[in-house]
């Protein structure tokens, strides 16, 4: 998908998001991540809403709030590390589609997550610890 071309993006309001719909298709993302399961954006982000990126290939979870009641922006909430793009294997997306998802949004600061990188974003230094293997091929990785 080019940067120049249409992409359609979808935004859903918190009453009309499947909370199992949701979980079931954050789970077969390439990059699926606590962050992003509903019941812990229900904690750390109460009415958070969500933008729906070519027909269900693509999930971001908009965490937004209005200041003023009336100015909205979309914030990163407190104890919840990555958020951003969630993608369905084989989709590809450039970074043209977050931006098209920010436009409504006076101010937008979030941590995108590792599983998709931004050309030209500043990376930080993350440690990531890769738990979905078995118990004993985790263990032939390490040494006494």
């Amino acid at each position: 998908m080019g940067v120049n071309s249409k992409i359609l993006i979808q935004f859903l309001d918190h009453t009309e998001i499947d909370k199992n719909w949701w979980d079931q298709e954050i789970g077969q993302c390439t990059n699926p991540l606590i962050y992003a399961k509903s019941w812990y954006l229900d904690a750390v982000s109460p009415g958070w809403g969500a933008a729906l990126i070519e027909k269900n290939k693509g999930f971001v979870p908009l965490t937004t709030k209005r200041y003023f009641g009336l100015i909205p922006v979309w914030l990163q909430p407190l104890f919840c590390q990555q958020l951003g793009l969630f993608l369905k294997p084989g989709f590809k997306l450039e970074a043209s589609a977050l931006i098209a998802i920010t436009k409504p949004f006076f101010k937008t600061q979030f941590h995108q997550n590792a599983g998709f990188h931004i050309k030209g974003a500043k990376q930080k230094v993350n440690y990531i610890l890769n738990l979905n293997k078995s118990y004993d091929e985790l263990k032939k990785a390490y040494s006494k």
